[in-house]
């Protein structure tokens, strides 16, 4: 395995030291691998495995499948643990997610393309895709987040060179994130191009005009208001709060998210065309290919020559003949979201009818519950045609609205006609989210939630006697609240035989609903052969017990060997 590096960022690829493919390496081992590699924290079961990547074929043939994937992976890498029901991860193999989630300064250098980037693991992997559109939207937020927060450093600075340059790459990884143009706009004023400056949110408001049907932020309108009547002094032109930098969280999911090219943003103009926008914060993605905003489709259109993009190919729908099936989604339901935060709702349909979709058919905006979240005209067409057994991909750029509580939103597809085409079992598509307002005082074990995400160390291993090693319990704040550092992890079981004088673990820092935090305890296995196990609880500050999903307790067990 020395040598080895598995590339992420893109098409994945396993690469040798001299920076060649692996040969033996097919599609779906390198989606197998990537996935093992980034859920290195749990152990999985087989049958699991098998259904991720398999899910179209029955169950004795999915598992031979991937019997032979692992014995590939492990030939090439030796990099996992593979028993007869469960594998988990070993490493080390060196890859370009791996620095990017490091503390180190190439972070941003690595996210040169958006997570398995144009990559499709083939037949029977919708499970593994709406992984992967999970875990693209969460290293999105990361990058954003990461820029954002550089570019205010630039600016703090008086380094509006820099400041610029990152805040261009945000709006380049997100076109709908608007505290990146205001950043971009301010920048350019306090350089002295103030007329740069206006030219940027003229372009950015005929942009969203044509692509959205919307108009920009209030705050990023007065900022070009400001910039437009007031002559550039020794201070920058005030940067007006917008929606917070997203926050990253890969496990949330939710969600599935879309794949994205990133859109080339020049300083003389948008080249919008082509470019999809795709969504902020927990469950943000990355839409799959090219297309604009709205009913966009994720793939290019045809390169036929002589043949327009809207031209047909095959038989028409007659009114009601026309059916879909659900495919996928970016932000699955009850999302957490704060007020007023921004995101991009995704639905990928396949017309599974006989019959072509033209650009005659368009999603319609039913109605919901709690307060309106599409930002778009509530009727958007569809803009190629989808031939039967071909994907489209719906998009809506979304906001969260400020009350808190579940929020609703319910769309239709209709033919060209108006009348309703069923997808899967369903007349609708929807989008729902949870709005959380951070409270003031910490969780109590009355409303706190807690999620059971993963372990290390699963029950039965066996250990050798004496031996040692680290037990991790990964838990979900599932809940509206946040998790203050009051809140600890508990031993139950006393006499301890596993983690002698260690019977608390608190929080250091703070866990917001929908973040994952991992309690460990260093462990030893007794010195008598036998079962050892111990339970442990989370408590709140007054030492009331969390329940964990059902349960009060979390425990390890392991089995001693003799030396």
């Amino acid at each position: 395995m020395a040598g080895l590096y598995l590339r992420t960022f893109g098409l994945p690829v396993l690469l040798d030291d001299e920076g060649r493919a692996v040969p033996e390496i097919r599609r779906k081992d390198v989606a197998l691998l990537v996935y093992l590699s980034v859920e290195r924290d749990r152990r999985h079961a087989r049958s699991q495995l098998a259904t991720l990547l398999w899910g179209d074929t029955a169950e004795e043939r999915a598992r031979h499948s991937l019997t032979q994937s692992l014995r590939r992976i492990q030939q090439a890498t030796g990099a996992l643990v593979v028993g007869r029901d469960s594998v988990s991860w070993e490493g080390p193999l060196k890859s370009d997610l791996d620095v990017f989630t490091s503390e180190s300064d190439e972070e941003l250098s690595v996210y040169t393309r958006p997570f398995l980037d144009g990559f499709e693991a083939g037949l029977g992997a919708e499970d593994f895709q709406t992984w992967a559109d999970a875990t693209r939207a969460g290293l999105r937020a990361r990058a954003l987040r990461m820029l954002d927060e550089r570019s205010a450093g630039s600016e703090k600075a008086g380094d509006w060179a820099r400041a610029l340059r990152l805040a261009r790459r945000a709006a380049d990884v997100d076109p709908l994130y608007e505290s990146a143009h205001r950043r971009i706009m301010t920048a350019l004023a306090r350089a002295g191009e103030r007329n740069a400056a206006l030219q940027h949110f003229d372009e950015f408001s005929r942009w969203l005009a044509q692509e959205i049907g919307g108009s920009p932020d209030p705050d990023t309108m007065a900022l070009a208001r400001e910039i437009r009547v007031t002559e550039v002094a020794s201070a920058p032109p005030p940067l007006r709060a917008g929606s917070p930098p997203p926050q990253d969280d890969h496990e949330a999911v939710l969600e599935p998210a879309l794949r994205e090219t990133r859109t080339q943003h020049h300083r003389k103009g948008w080249i919008a065309a082509g470019a999809v926008v795709a969504a902020t914060t927990l469950v943000i993605s990355f839409a799959r290919d090219a297309g604009s905003i709205g009913t966009v489709e994720t793939r290019p259109f045809p390169n036929v020559s002589g043949r327009s993009p809207l031209e047909r190919t095959g038989m028409p729908c007659v009114a009601g003949s026309a059916v879909a099936r659900f495919v996928r989604e970016s932000y699955p339901d009850n999302v957490p979201l704060r007020p007023a935060e921004p995101f991009t709702k995704s639905w990928t349909l396949r017309n599974t009818g006989a019959c072509e979709w033209d650009s005659r058919f368009f999603v319609r905006l039913e109605g919901g519950s709690g307060g309106r979240l599409s930002l778009t005209s509530p009727r958007l067409p569809l803009r190629r045609l989808v031939p039967p057994g071909d994907t489209y991909t719906v998009v809506v750029p979304m906001k969260a609205p400020t009350r808190e509580g579940v929020h609703r939103e319910d769309w239709s597809l209709r033919d060209a006609e108006g009348a309703l085409v069923p997808v899967s079992s369903s007349n609708t598509i929807w989008a729902k989210v949870r709005v959380y307002v951070r409270p003031a005082l910490p969780c109590t074990s009355a409303d706190a939630v807690a999620r059971f995400v993963g372990e290390t160390v699963p029950d039965d291993t066996i250990l050798v006697a004496g031996g040692r090693f680290t037990k991790r319990w990964t838990l979900r704040n599932g809940g509206s609240c946040a998790w203050h550092p009051g809140i600890t992890l508990r031993r139950v079981t006393n006499p301890a035989p596993l983690s002698g004088d260690v019977h608390r673990v608190a929080l250091a820092d703070t866990v917001e609903p929908g973040e994952n935090h991992t309690f460990e305890v260093a462990m030893r296995a007794p010195p008598v052969p036998g079962i050892a196990e111990e339970h442990w609880h989370l408590a709140d500050a007054s030492g009331e017990t969390i329940r964990v999903a059902a349960s009060k307790t979390i425990w390890v067990r392991v089995v001693v060997s003799p030396r």
